[in-house]
C-alpha cells in the first residue's frame, strides 16, 4: 500500500518536518503531502529526533553536532497531538528493535484510530509488522547502491513505493521503476537545481528540508493558487 498521489506531481514531503512542532505547523500551512519525523524507542519512550544517543554518555550527536542529552526531548505523542488528522505523517523508524514498530502501532491505534500514516526505514525488517495494519503505507528506504540492489527484486511486488537518496537517481532507474508501477520519493532535495534534476529524471516525490522550496512546489500544482495557467 502507498499514499495516494496528489493532483499533479510531485508528492512533497517535509524532511524532518515532524521533528519540531513549529516546523510541523508550517508544513501543515503549506499543504505538503507528508511530514517526515524520526522516531526512536529509548528507555521505553518514543522520542522524536534525528540525533543519536551515546550510550551511557549524556550527549546526543549527529556527525559534527553535539547536544546535551539531559535537555527535554520531543515525544511522539506530542507530535500526534499537534498533527491530529490535519497532515499525514511519514515515520522514519530509527531504532533497531521490533519493539519500536510494535510500540508505534499501539500508540497510533490508540491516539489516532483509523488515521492513515506512512512508515519508512533503512532497517527493512522493522516494516514487517505494519503489513498487517490497514492504516499503514510502507516505504523502504535505500541510501547506498548495495541497499538499492538488495531491494530491487521486491520493488513492484512487495513494495510499491521507494524512498531513495538523490545520489542514486538516474533516468534509467526511474524508467525501470515506473515500468514496475513503483513510485520513488527522493531525499534530500534542498535546492532548485536538485529539484529540477530529479524531476527531469522522473521521480514521483521530493523530500526537502527547505519549507520555502516545498511551498513553491505545492503552489505550482494544477489548480493551486499561483499555479501557471494551463497551456492552450
Amino acid at each position: 500500500m502507498t499514499a495516494p498521489p496528489p493532483e499533479g506531481r510531485p508528492v512533497v514531503i517535509a524532511h524532518r518536518g515532524g521533528n519540531d512542532l513549529a516546523a510541523l505547523d508550517r508544513a501543515k500551512a503549506i499543504g505538503v503531502d507528508l511530514a517526515e519525523l524520526d522516531v526512536w524507542l529509548h528507555g521505553g519512550d518514543l522520542e522524536v529526533r534525528h540525533l543519536k544517543t551515546m550510550g551511557p554518555i549524556p550527549l546526543l550527536w549527529d556527525r559534527w553536532r553535539l547536544v546535551p542529552g539531559w535537555t527535554p526531548r520531543l515525544q511522539f505523542e506530542q507530535v500526534l497531538e499537534s498533527a491530529r488528522r490535519d497532515i499525514r505523517l511519514m515515520i522514519d523508524l530509527k531504532s533497531k528493535t521490533l519493539a519500536l514498530s510494535e510500540a508505534l502501532i499501539a500508540v497510533l491505534a490508540r491516539q489516532l484510530p483509523g488515521a492513515p500514516y506512512t512508515v519508512t526505514a533503512r532497517n527493512w525488517p522493522l516494516l514487517a509488522p505494519f503489513e498487517e495494519v490497514a492504516e499503514a503505507s510502507i516505504i523502504p528506504s535505500a541510501a547506498t547502491r548495495s541497499e538499492l540492489a538488495e531491494l530491487l527484486p521486491s520493488l513492484g511486488e512487495r513494495y510499491q513505493t521507494l524512498s531513495l537518496h538523490r545520489g542514486l537517481v538516474t533516468a534509467e532507474l526511474m524508467s525501470e521503476l515506473t515500468g514496475r508501477g513503483v513510485a520513488t520519493y527522493v531525499w534530500p532535495i534542498n535546492s532548485q537545481a536538485w529539484l529540477e534534476r530529479v524531476l527531469a529524471a522522473g521521480v514521483s516525490g521530493v523530500n526537502t528540508d527547505d519549507l520555502e522550496l516545498a511551498a513553491a512546489v505545492v503552489a505550482r500544482r494544477p489548480g493551486a493558487a499561483g499555479a501557471p495557467p494551463p497551456q492552450r
